[in-house]
């Protein structure tokens, strides 16, 4: 059976490039355009009408991680393949683009809206969050989802609209960031869940689906170690999840104005710092003495969840 899945950081198309680093233009608005070029038809129409450059950002890499799904599949052929989490930057979602063809997707619209290729026989699923967008693609029926962790009043939410064991096994973690990750982890499989049946999170956010036990996946930074579980539903069907953790650094931008314009001088204030001549000897002193402060600057977690239903 073939299935893949692709994780997109879509941070190109947020936070300005300087200018000096393209030549003339402006370095987001090129890549737009080149992701522009590169999506169908109807998600282009689409990130048109999107009113943020996140909310655009996030619709074209789901486009171009459609491309890249189709692409594979089509040059897999018959061969049954799986290919684990694969990351990209935008940058690198182009290149790679550049050695497959170009696919002129059209869908269809299930009863509650869910969307299908028209025109090819694999099922997919979009999903984003923060700075990444998620895609998973395979022959049967498959959700995905990713949340990032931004530190809502997760027992009141999981009171609300948890069930009753989900709500207390939230309140029963010791420590709030525990409680949050927890929280987080049960989101991610609701809204998973939901785009796999086609119900949508409000369809199944009173199934319960605590993992069978609390462990989660397990790695360095970055990008986790899987966790796969299984559970049975009330109605007999069995439920099988691949999840993820994502550890990310928090990006902070220093500024400075050049014939009006603004330019990034530094991000990623938690790595270690070495002076470069691209910077004053003033901006310098600053970087230097902004690294030293990097717990201001926390990382970012977010929840990935896969889930498909099993024999």
């Amino acid at each position: 059976m073939y299935e893949a899945r692709y994780l997109l950081s879509i941070e190109e198309l947020i936070n300005e490039v300087p200018e000096q680093d393209l030549g003339q233009g402006s370095a987001r608005e090129a890549l737009f355009q080149r992701a522009s070029f590169r999506v169908d038809e109807e998600r282009r129409e689409k990130a048109r009408r999107m009113r943020t450059a996140r909310a655009r950002a996030a619709c074209l890499g789901g486009g171009l991680l459609l491309q890249l799904a189709v692409g594979e599949a089509v040059r897999a052929g018959s061969a049954g393949s799986f290919y684990d989490l694969g990351r990209y930057s935008v940058t690198e979602l182009l290149e790679r683009l550049e050695d497959l063809p170009y696919f002129p997707l059209a869908y269809r619209y299930g009863e509650n809206g869910k969307p299908y290729f028209r025109d090819f026989p694999l099922q997919f699923n979009l999903s984003h969050s923060g700075n990444y967008v998620l895609c998973a693609v395979s022959e049967e029926e498959i959700g995905a989802d990713i949340q990032q962790h931004c530190g809502k009043n997760v027992e009141k939410i999981s009171g609300r609209f948890f069930s009753k064991r989900e709500a207390e096994a939230i309140a029963a973690e010791q420590a709030g960031e525990e409680r949050e990750k927890l929280f987080y982890r049960l989101w991610a499989r609701k809204e998973a869940y939901g785009k796999l049946t086609g119900k949508g999170i409000a369809g199944v956010l009173e199934t319960e689906l605590l993992p069978r036990e609390a462990q989660e996946p397990q790695g360095s930074a970055g990008l986790k170690s899987a966790h796969i579980d299984a559970m049975v539903l009330p109605n007999g069907r069995r439920l099988l999840w691949e999840e993820f953790i994502l550890t990310v650094a928090k990006t902070c931008q220093v500024t400075r104005l050049t014939s009006g314009k603004q330019h990034i001088l530094a991000r990623q204030l938690n790595l270690q710092y070495a002076p470069t001549a691209n910077f004053t000897a003033y901006e310098n002193d600053i970087m230097k003495e902004m690294s030293f402060n990097v717990e201001n600057y926390p990382e970012d977690n977010y929840s990935i969840a896969f889930c498909q239903f099993g024999i």
